[in-house]
């Protein structure tokens, strides 16, 4: 494998939006159509993701009308997880605040607007 790239169901991309460009830092890429996207494609370093609209996606994989969006965790490296945290905890919702775990990293973890879960860790 050269390389993955989650594609996520979601409800409400400009929505989304805002999490992943103003609050994480993300720059779309790609989007598919130009005006009101039903999927765009956003880099952050060498981090990618898609976002793709709820009926979109379940259009595309039919399956996917039977899953609910947000169960799935992503495990983020970051340059400094505590900077990182100052900066964006007063507007996002935190499952963990920042800690050490017992295997030495600094984490915390965020929800996105369909329930997603990101770990930052450094």
């Amino acid at each position: 494998m050269k390389s993955i790239t989650p594609n996520l169901k979601v409800t409400d991309i400009p929505n989304s939006l805002i999490f992943y460009e103003t609050i994480l830092g993300f720059k779309i890429i790609m989007k598919v159509p130009d005006e009101n996207p039903v999927w765009v494609m956003l880099k952050n370093g060498n981090a990618e993701i898609m976002l793709q609209q709820k009926e979109s996606i379940e259009e595309e994989y039919p399956t996917l009308k039977e899953k609910e969006s947000g169960a799935l965790t992503f495990y983020t490296i970051v340059e400094d997880s505590k900077v990182f945290y100052e900066k964006i905890k007063n507007n996002v919702n935190i499952v963990h605040h920042l800690h050490v775990t017992p295997y030495g990293r600094k984490e915390f973890s965020v929800t996105d607007p369909d329930g997603f879960i990101f770990t930052f860790a450094s």
